[in-house]
This record gives C-alpha cells, structure tokens and sequence, in this order.
C-alpha cells in the first residue's frame, strides 16, 4: 500500500502520485496533507527543494469540484519565473488524472485583454499567478468567485522583500468569506506577522519543518580570498578551471550582475543575465534557453535563486555574500539537487562579519585558494584567528604586546616570553617601591 494512502487521497490522486514516482511523504508533506485536505487555515514553513509545492497541489487537486464551471483555488507565486514552474508542476499533475482540470496561468508578458477573455470563455478552476498581473484581473476573478475554496500565497517572504505586500492585501481583499488560506513562507518577518493577523481567522495551524542541516551535505561548500585578484578574474579562473554542467553566478545587485557579464562575454564565454530590470518576456525567453542548457553560465541577482528548480547546476559561485543571509543559503541550494553533488564558491575580502554570522547559524566553510587550475585547502583563516587569541594578549603575564614585536617571526615566541617576563619585573617593582 502506498504510504499517501494514510492521508485518504483519493483512488485517482494516489494514482496520479505513483505514476509521478513518489515513493513517500516529504517532511513538510506529512505535516501539511491533513491540515491542507480539511481545508484548514496552514502556514508551512521549510526550506528549499522541501516537496513543498505538492503539499498543496496534491490536497488542491483532492478536493476541487471538476463539475463547477468556477474558479476554486488561487496560487500566487512572487515572480514569473516561479510562477511558471509553479503552473508545469499542476500541468504534469492534472494529466495522469482521468478527469483534468482547467488551470489559467496569469503572467506579465501577456496582454491583459486576452488573459481576461481566457478567464470568462475557459472557465478556469485554478488560477495561477503573479501579484501583480493577478491584481490586474481581479474583476475577472470576482466574477468567477462562487464555488471558490482556497487561496495559496508561496514564497510569501520573497513576495514581500519583492515589494509586493500591497498587491497581496487588495487579493486577500477581494476574496469571498469563509475560504482556506494556505502560507508558504522559509521565514516569517514583520510584514506577514501583520498579514496572518488580519487576515487568517479562526484556527490557524504553523506546521514547521526544522531544517537540520543549514546547506545540503552533498555541497562542497568553498570560501575563497580576493586579495591578488579582481572578483571578475577570479570568477573566470574559477569556471572555466574545468568542465560544468550549468554555473550559477549570483551577484548582490543588478550593477554588479551587468558587470560580471560584460566581462565574462568580452572573455568570449556563452553566458545570460538575470535581474529584475530585465523585461518579464526577455527574463523568461532566458529561463527557457537555460533549461534547454543553451547557456553554460548565467549571472544572475537574487531573484533565480529562490524556489526556481533547474537541474544540473554543478557549480554556484557568490561574488559576495548577501545582506540578507537566508539567500545565500537559497544561492546554495540551486546546487547538489536530487542527490547529486555540487560546488559552492564564495568570494570575500577582508571583513568576515557576514561570514561568521553564517558559521553561527551552521554553515561549514572550506577555505581554499586556486592555484594551476586546482582548488587546495589551506586554513588560513583559522590560523590567522589562533595567532590574534594567543599572541595579541599574553594571558599567562597580563602584559598588552606591541605591534612591532607581534610582527618579529624568527623566534618570536622566546622573544615575547622574555618581553613579558621583563614587563612583570618593572610591574613588581614599581609596587614594590
């Protein structure tokens, strides 16, 4: 028997879920299909490539009603890109089932008019959406609200840092009384802790799934210095030292990602940009030609790096660490997927506050440094940290040591100790007197 038969799927669901080739329950799967299947308020909270996104297209599929004519369930998904993953995932879903369901992708990149005809002639059960082009048709969708049961919000924290909050409450706005809201979120910041308080009422259940290991234990997880080169030079050593499958370049602004593309080309490499000023129609003909590997490299700032599932990225590499940490362990994560390996490089300089905020939170570096093509170990960081603690202060004396006798290498040690012993004789003396 199927372990989703626990969940009482129905016989044309559990169907479905063998022929997609799932043996079990995710983490957040088993946590999120009870809650998701009796149409409860849920807020589920888990990291990337958790199973997520079939914690509730499994349930939304259970329990639509294929005889009404009207729009059932809402997905919003904060980009394009994510939104069209988000829309081939319930596609493959809704083909092994003998009855199919009518699904509406809402995008930018299409003109209004026309996704508005498509909503009234087709009669869409499922709409999937940006915030932005789903507050566009909202008329539409009103319309067609009667049978409505569920409204999904995805990568909610994303939606807000992408400064989509006031999109997201003229939805949460329009939508008929009584209906299951389900959130999607790694994080829950200020912003949606002021939108689950007004919005979802009645029982509201938090289903968390600890994330045990920060970044995937398949990742070699490298951290390298910038101190003889450019991050450009450096970043063209790096990927073109061997042979990858697909690199993932993340940049921390869009200035940044311009840049390293400029200079990547001009080295002739086959590489694409990915960042937000791009048009929504040029970011997805990219995205398409990625997935086709018709590039071996992308620069890319944040917005590739959450939730987008692209396989076969062998190689990430950060031109720095980003403000915000929870994306350096999403740029991470495009890496070592499905149980493959993967590599990820870290560029830094001297300061080493965000590194070692990422150590607190787990995280495991390997320094490493290029040298012919090959990436050795070295620890020189550990080593540099172990000489401040022990010589910058002599403990055992109390005595502070001057900077011009820290900087003496050849018998340094003796000529400390015998400084310090001096120091605590003046030190005598002088009490003594």
């Amino acid at each position: 028997m199927s372990a989703f038969a626990a969940y009482n799927f129905k016989p044309e669901i559990l169907s479905a879920i063998e022929n997609l080739g799932f043996k079990k329950p995710t983490k957040v799967q088993e946590r999120i299909f009870f809650s998701a299947l009796k149409k409860k308020n849920v807020i589920g909270m888990s990291e990337t490539g958790s199973g997520k996104s079939h914690a509730f297209l499994l349930p939304i599929f259970n329990n639509l009603d294929f005889s009404s004519k009207q729009i059932q369930t809402v997905i919003i998904s904060p980009s394009r890109e994510l939104a069209e993953q988000l829309y081939s995932m319930a596609e493959a879903l809704n083909k092994l089932l003998p009855e199919q369901a009518k699904i509406q992708l809402l995008i930018g990149g299409k003109e209004v008019s026309r996704l508005q005809t498509k909503i009234e002639n087709n009669h869409p059960q499922i709409i999937i959406g940006t915030p932005g082009r789903t507050v566009e048709l909202m008329n539409s969708l009103r319309a067609n609200y009667s049978s409505f049961v569920s409204l999904v919000i995805d990568e909610a924290d994303m939606s807000m840092d992408l400064g989509n909050a006031k999109d997201l409450n003229i939805i949460l706005e329009g939508l008929p009384k009584d209906h299951q809201i389900m959130l999607f979120s790694a994080t829950i910041n200020q912003q949606l802790q002021v939108m689950i308080k007004k919005y979802l009422h009645g029982d509201v259940e938090l289903k968390e799934v600890p994330n045990h290991k920060v970044i995937n234990e398949n990742v070699n997880n490298y951290l390298i210095s910038t101190r003889s080169l450019s991050n450009e030079e450096l970043i063209y050593r790096l990927i073109t030292r061997k042979t990858e499958y697909l690199v993932f370049i993340f940049a921390n602004t869009k200035k940044r990602v311009e840049e390293i593309y400029q200079f990547l080309s001009e080295k002739g490499l086959n590489i694409a940009q990915i960042h937000g000023d791009l048009p929504s129609r040029r970011r997805h003909q990219i995205m398409k030609k990625v997935l086709h590997l018709d590039y071996n490299f992308v620069v890319s700032t944040d917005l590739a790096a959450r939730g987008i599932d692209i396989p076969g990225i062998s190689l990430v590499v950060n031109d720095d660490i980003p403000d915000n940490l929870e994306y350096f362990i999403h740029r991470v994560g495009r890496t070592a997927r499905m149980g493959q390996k993967g590599t990820a490089i870290t560029l830094f300089h001297r300061d080493e506050t965000k590194i070692k905020e990422l150590e607190a939170k787990g995280i495991k570096f390997q320094e490493v440094r290029l040298s012919k093509g090959e990436l050795l170990k070295i620890d020189r960081r550990n080593r540099r940290k172990k000489h401040q603690d022990q010589f910058s202060k002599n403990k055992h004396y109390d005595v502070v040591i001057p900077s011009r006798m820290r900087k003496i290498k050849p018998g340094y040690k003796h000529r400390i100790k015998s400084y310090g012993k001096r120091q605590m004789r003046k030190k005598g003396q002088s009490e003594r007197a």
